[in-house]
């Protein structure tokens, strides 16, 4: 319903409210608004009008509602999946609390304006396909892959998951993308396949190691890590093995370059709690502080990288050292991504994920998807956060059958 306003220095309406016409007299100024209207800097407003409600001329509030007003006291109706709580529609019934800075937001939520946005994991659909998914990776909202078993390759357009041919039966065990014509994956046998905006393609690597995982800052500086501490390093024009770092016999699992790809922006994990970091020249060891297997290691900066692996470990690298944070959970964990500094992903077997606050790592219970276990989780955004792995059967057993979610908010 829209506002009806009529300058006082101008005319006097005399209003129909069934009929909603204002008769008016020009020249003459009235004393009072007619019935049912009431005045505000000399114009006359419907009492209901939450713009400029009762004898104040409030502005009600309409974040995440409809704002309204009635006995000029402003009211909210709350948009589907808010709550009313103290006039403010927040997401969920402890979507968060207060604090000095504003909202701290439960697991379950994001923070957007200052409000808690309801968001959740949801299965999508991507077609029935046998065996597994052990990567996730994009460069951007509509550009995502995934790979896994007997070379299962699919790409995500914004719109659907389609299949991509690529041109091997072997595991893929990683993928990355720089952009949606620059990609790359990993797996058995040293394979390395390439991305060039129209089919996939193998490149030599010049190794037989099975290959874990895959990132590169630049279109001419990608790495790939492997069995027997393998590292090789891509240039733009082919493929070498980092001299001097073979020496972690039982392998590398994760891998993760920062934007720069400069000093201290190049990590790898593996067995034994191994911990490898580029200094210019090589990847020499830092002190990881654990001998559990580390799968997956995410950066959001230089000074802001986690590491996960078995039996629950998260490490958290401050620039100068790592050191252990609570889990929570005992499960070995396969993936980590990290949006900022305060909001980071962890996945694993069964029906939860973990996800960093900026104070704790928390749970979220995905037991109502069908889920076996998650293997690699990736993101464009706080908002768009994706997670692949196996798909479980109806009594909850693990079942060959790939699996992707989608963590999603809804306004």
């Amino acid at each position: 319903m829209k506002s009806l306003a009529v300058p006082l220095r101008l005319l006097f309406c005399v209003l129909s409210l069934s009929a909603m016409v204002a008769a008016c007299s020009p020249g003459i100024v009235p004393n009072t608004c007619a019935t049912g209207t009431h005045a505000c800097s000399a114009v006359c407003y419907l009492d209901s009008d939450p713009t400029r409600c009762g004898s104040s001329c409030t502005a009600c509030p309409s974040t995440n509602g409809t704002a309204t007003c009635s006995s000029g006291t402003c009211g909210i109706i709350c948009n589907r999946g808010y709550n009313n709580e103290n006039g403010r529609c927040i997401a969920g019934a402890d979507a968060g609390m207060a604090d000095a800075g504003g909202v701290t937001c439960d697991a379950g939520f994001n923070k957007e304006n200052g409000q808690c946005v309801a968001c959740r994991w949801k299965n999508v659909d991507i077609g029935v396909y046998s065996g597994y998914l052990t990567s996730i990776r994009g460069s951007g909202v509509n550009d995502v892959w995934a790979v896994g078993h007997s070379g299962r390759i699919l790409h995500w357009d914004g719109l659907s998951w389609a299949s991509v041919d690529s041109g091997t039966s072997v595991e893929l065990n990683g993928v990355w993308a720089i952009s949606n014509e620059d990609a790359w994956a990993v797996g058995e046998r040293g394979e390395i396949l390439h991305w060039d905006g129209g089919s996939w393609t193998s490149v030599d690597s010049g190794t037989t190691e099975v290959l874990n995982s895959v990132a590169g800052a630049r279109a001419n500086d990608v790495w790939a890590v492997g069995g027997s501490g393998t590292i090789l390093r891509w240039n733009g024009s082919s493929w070498t093995e980092v001299d001097g770092v073979r020496a972690d016999y039982d392998g590398l699992r994760g891998l993760w370059s920062g934007s720069t790809g400069s000093v201290g922006s190049v990590w790898a994990v593996g067995f034994r709690g191994t911990i490898r970091r580029w200094n210019g020249s090589s990847l020499p060891t830092v002190d990881s502080g654990t001998n559990r297997q580390l799968e997956g290691v995410w950066g959001t900066s230089e000074v802001n990288i986690w590491a996960v692996g078995g039996s629950g470990t998260i490490l958290r690298w401050n620039s100068i050292s790592w050191a252990s944070v609570d889990s929570g959970v005992g499960l070995g964990l396969t993936g980590v991504w990290a949006a900022t500094s305060e909001d980071a992903w962890a996945v694993g077997p069964g029906t939860v994920i973990l996800r960093w606050d900026g104070t704790s790592w928390k749970t979220i219970s995905i037991s109502e998807l069908q889920v076996g276990s998650l293997l690699s989780v990736w993101g464009s955004s706080a908002n768009d956060v994706w997670a692949c792995g196996v798909g479980a059967s109806a009594d909850g057993g693990v079942r060959s059958s790939n699996v992707i979610l989608r963590w999603q908010c809804t306004p």
